[in-house]
């Protein structure tokens, strides 16, 4: 079952495809989801099971808004395993 403040690396909110180049957005986590050019996806990382899942970053920005800071949105990631502690986010960008 999905918590309704938790945000789950699932299909619903998969993007279409994965990017071409990730880094670890642990250095950007003070900019807010607006911020991010189009170019860029964000994502997450499962320290349980060591999945990897991408989002769909036109549902995020409605379900959550653009205000919203990356930090405050990495705590709500939620693997598929069910993890909640420990998930990175992950900031990639597309193949031109």
């Amino acid at each position: 079952m999905k918590h309704k403040r938790g945000i789950d690396l699932r299909t619903d909110m998969a993007a279409p495809f994965a990017p071409a180049r990730m880094r670890e957005g642990s250095y950007d986590l003070w900019r807010p989801i607006g911020d991010l050019a189009q170019y860029e996806i964000i994502g997450g990382t499962c320290p349980t099971c060591d999945h990897v899942g991408w989002l769909d970053m036109a549902i995020v920005r409605r379900r959550v808004g653009a205000e919203m800071s990356l930090l405050h949105f990495q705590e709500k990631l939620v693997c598929r395993c069910g993890n909640r502690d420990g998930n990175r986010l992950m900031i990639g960008t597309l193949a031109r």
